[in-house]
This record gives C-alpha cells, sequence and structure tokens, in this order.
C-alpha cells in the first residue's frame, strides 16, 4: 500500500491503522516533558517507492506489486535521482498534511523538495522546535537544493 513517509500531519483519508507523522512524534515527545528547543525533525533527503501502484487518488493510498526500480536499493532512491527524472512524473502535493508524492500512473514515490523543504522549515519555527536532521545529505543535488531551502527559512 502506498503513503506518504515525512508528512507533517496525518493525511485525511490515511488507511493506516494510526496515524504516522511528524506532529505524533513530536507531540509524544513535547507531553512526556522533552525540552522544544532538544527536539529536532527528521527530514529525508530521499523518497521510498513502489510499483505495479493502482491508477486511482493518484496513487496514493493503492495497492502496489512491489518497490519501485531504483539505483541503490529496489524501493529506495536519492532526491537527487529522481529530481533528474521528474519530467516522466506528476507531483501531487497535500498541502495540509505537509508531504508531496510523484505519480506517473504505475510507480509512486514520496518526495520531498525544496517547497516542501520551506513546509517543514516553517513548522520547526513555529513549533519553536531545535532544527532539523537529515538523512542523508548526499541524496541531494550538487548544488544543494534541498539545504538552501532548509537553511533559508530556519531561524
Amino acid at each position: 500500500m502506498t503513503n506518504q513517509q515525512s508528512a507533517i500531519d496525518g493525511p485525511a483519508g490515511d488507511p493506516s491503522a494510526a496515524e504516522f507523522s511528524s506532529q505524533v512524534t513530536i507531540d509524544a515527545y513535547l507531553t512526556r516533558g522533552a525540552p522544544r528547543n532538544k527536539l529536532v525533525m527528521g527530514v529525508p533527503f530521499y523518497s521510498r517507492g513502489w510499483t505495479g501502484v493502482t491508477n486511482q487518488n493518484n496513487g496514493l493510498f493503492q495497492p502496489a506489486t512491489g518497490p519501485a526500480p531504483a539505483t541503490y536499493e529496489a524501493g529506495y532512491e536519492d532526491y537527487r535521482l529522481l529530481k533528474a527524472q521528474l519530467s516522466q512524473f506528476t507531483v501531487h502535493r497535500d498541502e495540509k498534511a505537509g508531504f508531496a508524492w510523484l505519480f506517473d500512473g504505475t510507480t509512486f514515490w514520496t518526495w520531498d523538495d525544496p517547497t516542501e523543504m520551506k513546509r517543514k522549515a516553517n513548522y520547526i519555527n513555529q513549533r519553536h522546535l531545535g532544527g532539523a536532521m537529515i538523512w542523508s545529505l548526499d541524496g541531494d543535488t550538487a548544488d544543494g537544493e534541498l539545504i538552501k531551502a532548509l537553511h533559508r527559512t530556519l531561524r
């Protein structure tokens, strides 16, 4: 079943048994007494993907036949490598839940681009968190467009 990997908030219509979002995790730490300035939000410079995806709902929350073909490991691709293939996909965004994905009618990738990095940095700022943790810097473009988006937006 396709889904997002880094939503800020739980998306509407998510069929998962429990909400999987950054906000749920951050709130759990805060309610247990963790200081805001010590919490960092993880942001991926990679994507997870599936193929054989049903062509409904732009591929979101749809069954798949398996992991998408990728460079290093099936179902796992660096942002910079997916960006090079962007013309093959349509970018979709859930503005309310705070995530994006790519879909070409059969292959689905979770997707964090500069727009989503800015959105996540704004969330970090609004919640007065300690910052962002990146995995993994080598997934960014040669000119560092993801890290620049974070750096320019974080206070």
